[in-house]
């Protein structure tokens, strides 16, 4: 076709002139029509307009999706993708309900390997041994969380753990400076729902707890304070390392649920919460609120 000026061709072209267009695999044929011999119903079909093909699809607003999944699966999810370790403990009734014995998670979950990869482990080794009694160690970190800005305007949060029984409790803060202000919140909270008082406070040097009014106020309280070695965080590593699982979580919750980063706010009390009550059950929890709680 000397004549042909395009190597496009319409198909509802070829359509009205009495050809059939063929396309399987990555080959395109073109036949007679009567040529053509048709088994069973189309899957999809519709008809051409103005010469195009558009597919008119209508989904009902009431309709629900469902994915089959197993219950491992679903448990798995439902605790901000939990480590398989952690997951052997729910076979041991530490949660109503879960009723699989014959555990077997998934070592492939997309979410899980999008979620937490990491570098190699450090050799530096830090800290002291495990504390004896309640608030007798406090481990405590900001960490900066650099995605997007939560609801209220929140970048940062601080976190508190206990050293005997690793409860957590955080605290959104718009800038460093609040940390001052979140630990007293937290120190009157704990103390006078325990009984006991805060006796150490663990700690990198930041500029949110190494200055004067963090000095006195330790000082008045009589709380000693333990400080890691500059640009060594592992010696802090209990508050480091919930960071980091807190976060994981995070990013799982959301890349889960399909929500915007700017619900990291939301999502990071939920993975508090999921962290501090496989710890404890709350018949036995030492502590009568709900975890993270700000």
């Amino acid at each position: 076709m000397p004549n042909l000026t395009s190597n496009l061709l319409s198909v509802s072209s070829i359509a009205k002139s009495g050809l059939a267009t063929v396309f399987i695999d990555n080959i395109c044929g073109i036949y007679r029509k009567e040529d053509v011999v048709l088994k069973g119903e189309p899957l999809l079909s519709t008809v051409e307009s103005n010469g195009t093909y558009k597919l008119s699809l209508e989904v009902q607003s009431n309709v629900a999706l469902k994915t089959k999944c197993s219950e491992v699966d679903l448990w798995h999810k439902r605790f901000g993708h939990l480590g398989k370790n952690s997951m052997e403990l729910l076979k041991t009734g530490l949660v109503d309900g879960f009723t699989d014995k014959n555990l077997k998670l998934s070592d492939s979950c997309e979410i899980c390997l999008r979620s937490k990869r990491s570098g190699p482990p450090s050799q530096v080794e830090g800290g002291a041994t495990r504390a004896k009694n309640v608030l007798e160690l406090i481990h405590s970190d900001v960490c900066e969380v650099t995605d997007a800005l939560t609801w209220g305007g929140h970048r940062y949060f601080v976190t508190f753990i206990d050293d005997l029984t690793r409860f957590t409790m955080i605290g959104l803060l718009k800038t460093k400076n609040q940390v001052f202000e979140k630990f007293v919140e937290y120190k009157n909270l704990v103390e006078r729902q325990t009984g006991r008082q805060i006796k150490i406070v663990r700690s990198d040097n930041g500029g949110e707890y190494c200055n004067n009014i963090f000095v006195d106020y330790f000082k008045k309280e009589g709380i000693v304070r333990q400080l890691s070695v500059p640009h060594t965080p592992e010696q802090n590593g209990v508050a480091e390392r919930a960071n980091r699982t807190l976060m994981e979580k995070v990013r799982a919750l959301l890349k889960e649920s399909g929500l915007a980063n700017r619900y990291w706010g939301e999502a990071l009390y939920t993975a508090v919460y999921l962290k501090t009550s496989l710890r404890l059950k709350p018949s036995k929890a030492w502590f009568p609120i709900r975890p993270g709680q700000d």
